[in-house]
């Protein structure tokens, strides 16, 4: 019976193995027993494997009464080696080729240079590296004013006591503050891309369209007070004040700002009902 490495060898000629799945098993084949590597019809390597440089090499240190050195395994590596992988190589060794070239390049340039050249060419690296450590602290520092206009931005904008919207040109709330998302008893990620009609009551969806279109048309601000409701249901009397923009983008946007004033209302209602001067509907 012949060895396996030897079966898969020839199965690996006939076509019926993949070379490259086995090369481990076609190498163990070439050194098997020490023997040289004989014709192609005596092994299991293909023919092109045969005539191949590597296979030339092999039987060349195989005569010389050796096993096989590590440059012949990387030959054989090298030749059962995919079509891309033989391309990365190749494009490995020229880069390091390049690489070697611009070295000695730079060796000679620095050998050609004179002592004042190269002073000079010290001093020149000495400022700019100065240059950048400056640079560095500026940027740190702005940094640290951005972190600081940021803080101060949130304190301005999200810890307000009334609430700010910005609502795009279609309607949609686009960044709410803190206050107005606990005004509307939602959550702030919930809000954001929801239409604010949706918190006005059907009955006064057109103050909510003449106030936006009031501050469309001529650019000042304007006011109105309308009756909204909260995500839960619950009514309350709300007061916009708000303001038309043009963002960086092209884009406009109304700045919006809105408050509470249930209790003024039913304190005006209840006025109104006291008051004997006031015409009572029958």
């Amino acid at each position: 019976m012949r060895p396996v490495c030897q079966e898969n060898g020839s199965r690996v000629e006939e076509g019926l193995l993949d070379s490259r799945s086995h090369k481990n098993e076609i190498k163990r084949y070439a050194v098997y027993k020490n023997d040289v590597i004989g014709p192609p019809d005596e092994n299991c390597l293909s023919k092109y494997l045969w005539t191949s440089p590597a296979a030339v090499r092999w039987r060349g240190t195989m005569n010389n009464g050796g096993m096989l050195p590590g440059d012949a395994e990387d030959s054989v590596d090298e030749f059962l080696l995919s079509p891309n992988e033989k391309a990365r190589r190749a494009l490995r060794e020229q880069a390091e080729k390049i690489a070697k070239e611009k070295a000695h390049r730079a060796a000679e340039d620095g050998d050609a240079l004179s002592p004042e050249d190269a002073q000079r060419m010290i001093h020149e690296l000495r400022v700019h590296q100065i240059e950048l450590e400056m640079q560095n602290g500026e940027l740190r520092q702005a940094q640290v004013e951005l972190d600081a206009a940021r803080s101060r931005y949130y304190d301005l904008y999200d810890l307000a006591p009334v609430g700010y919207l910005t609502i795009s040109e279609q309607g949609l709330i686009l960044e709410p503050n803190l206050t107005a998302a606990a005004l509307l008893s939602t959550p702030r990620p919930s809000l954001t891309r929801k239409p604010i009609t949706r918190f006005i009551t059907q009955q006064d969806q057109d103050i909510y369209y003449f106030f936006r279109q009031k501050l469309f048309d001529t650019g000042v601000s304007a006011a109105c007070e309308l009756r909204m409701q909260k995500t839960d249901g619950t009514p309350f009397w709300g007061r916009m004040e708000g303001i038309v923009r043009q963002e960086a983008d092209g884009s406009t946007v109304y700045r919006i700002v809105l408050s509470d004033v249930t209790e003024r209302k039913m304190e005006e209602s209840k006025a109104d009902r006291d008051d004997p001067h006031v015409v009572k509907d029958s």
